[in-house]
């Protein structure tokens, strides 16, 4: 049974699920209702931010160039495999979370 979760928010490099790549990923966790750990990360994209993403969420391509990369940020995340992640309006975003194995 699981007692714990995991709130997810993802930012993007844009709003296309299938080519759109994650550049930021906050997490917040629970465990019987009380938050027990948060963190935020920018993840490096591995391709060019659009300047309308960089205007709308302040993350511009050198902020992200020594990030590192979604899989790397992502295993940090599985480390608990009894938390349950959960992803408000997250359908265009959960694409490359779910490649990746999360």
């Amino acid at each position: 049974m699981l007692t714990g979760y995991v709130l997810l928010d993802l930012e993007t490099t844009g709003g296309n699920a299938l080519t759109s790549r994650i550049t930021e990923i906050a997490a917040v966790r629970f465990d019987r209702g009380v938050e027990v750990a948060r963190c935020s990360k920018l993840v490096n994209p591995d391709c060019s931010i659009p300047f309308f993403i960089q205007k709308l969420t302040g993350i511009s391509d050198q902020l992200v160039e020594d990030a590192p990369s979604f899989k790397q940020v992502s295993d940090e995340l599985l480390a608990s495999k009894r938390c349950a992640p959960c992803a408000a309006c997250a359908r265009g975003h959960w694409h490359e979370a779910q490649c990746t194995g999360l």
